[in-house]
């Protein structure tokens, strides 16, 4: 079924998706340029595609097992390819295509990737959810990449030659077997690192040389200490370093008087970390747990991991959603932010004063507040600014 052609016919698009196809058509119109077979039940693929013009193809979600060597040798102008959820075991040689820049070909059983495989001018490269247990040292070849997506592997460890890649701006490993990124820090045009469920135990100690980093990602590894070089990371907007158990040690001009209050502490933790890291990531910090009794992890130098640092994501925890960040509060008497809690009003003075708490230890408080000004400024009416 021909899906669309320009009055000039330099562009002809054949879509053949959700056909329940078994096999691939032999009958394509050579003026085709791009060609669609999503999700059908195609399992092999012809020796040959003798299409000169296609500039894009699109094979996801079959059961496609193997991609023939040859089959793209004439496609020399393909600039897209997808086989992504299908059942492909080995990449064939891309290296001629010297025109492709976006490969996906993830969720497939791929465990190895032969050298020479991608050509140069790649600058997207998705191979998540595979078998691979190392990439090949030519990658560094891939100079044109900014983006590399090998989340859900079994990689132990990143070449040397990926330091080489000073294009790259969003790089994906979570759910690997990596214990480091040093390698990493030569990469200064990274923007977003995604390296989740590892088993990083620490960050590069020159972390702060990828000044253009704005989203750091790194939750669930073993990390017990954040370097002091992240506050030059002054565009971050999200650090997520939550479930690590990371101890005092990260953080040695926190205070560790018990009596210290919350806000203090997060005011601490605003000081150390970059000023672009929004407010609301910060108060993440004690967003749930408002009390003081949250805090007496501080004491003694004890390893800060459960109600507190839990929450050190700078980001969203994994147990809130934006919604819940929408609708985060100020405390009107402890002046933490929270996401739930109590609301109500109180008539003092002839004066009806709204207010919003975050538990009811704070309520009481609050109203014990109200109280003491009412009985001292009996005779004078104040304003909800003054009762704050």
């Amino acid at each position: 079924r021909v899906h669309g052609e320009n009055i000039l016919s330099t562009h002809m698009e054949v879509s053949l998706n959700a056909l329940r196809l078994v096999s691939f058509p032999d009958d394509i119109p050579s003026e085709c340029t791009r060609i669609s077979f999503r999700f059908n039940l195609i399992t092999t693929l012809p020796e040959r595609l003798p299409l000169e013009k296609l500039t894009v193809v699109d094979g996801r979600r079959n059961r496609i097992v193997r991609v023939p060597e040859r089959m793209l040798d004439t496609c020399l102008g393909l600039e897209k390819l997808f086989l992504d959820g299908n059942q492909i075991t080995h990449i064939p040689p891309l290296l001629h295509l010297t025109q492709l820049t976006f490969l996906g070909i993830s969720n497939n059983h791929i465990s190895n990737i032969p050298p020479n495989c991608f050509p140069p001018s790649l600058t997207s490269l998705d191979i998540h959810s595979n078998l691979i247990q190392e990439l090949p040292n030519d990658i560094g070849n891939l100079t044109n990449l900014l983006t590399l997506s090998v989340t859900n592997n079994k990689l132990t460890q990143l070449p040397e030659s990926i330091s080489n890649l000073r294009s790259l701006t969003q790089l994906f490993l979570s759910n690997n077997r990596l214990d480091n990124l040093d390698i990493l820090t030569n990469l200064l045009s990274l923007v977003y690192v995604g390296c989740n469920q590892n088993i990083l135990d620490h960050l590069p100690a020159n972390i702060g040389d990828l000044t253009n980093l704005e989203h750091i990602h790194v939750t669930r590894n073993r990390i017990t200490c954040i370097p002091a070089s992240i506050c030059r990371l002054h565009r971050l907007q999200r650090f997520d370093v939550s479930n690590n158990p990371i101890t005092t040690a990260a953080f040695p001009d926190f205070p560790t008087d018990e009596q210290q209050q919350p806000q203090a502490i997060v005011n601490e933790m605003k000081s150390y970390f970059p000023e672009s890291l929004k407010l609301t990531d910060i108060a993440t910090v004690t967003v749930l747990q408002t009390h003081l009794d949250s805090l007496k992890a501080y004491r003694n130098g004890n390893s800060v991991t459960s109600s507190f640092l839990r929450q050190v994501d700078l980001g969203i925890p994994e147990h809130m959603s934006e919604s819940m960040l929408e609708k985060m509060f100020l405390c009107d008497s402890c002046e933490i932010p929270a996401v739930c809690g109590y609301s109500g009003f109180v008539t003092c003075v002839g004066l009806v004063f709204s207010f919003r708490v975050c538990c009811l230890e704070c309520s009481e408080s609050l109203l014990g507040k109200i109280q003491t000004h009412a009985s001292l400024h009996a005779k004078s009416p104040f304003s909800k600014q003054q009762l704050e």
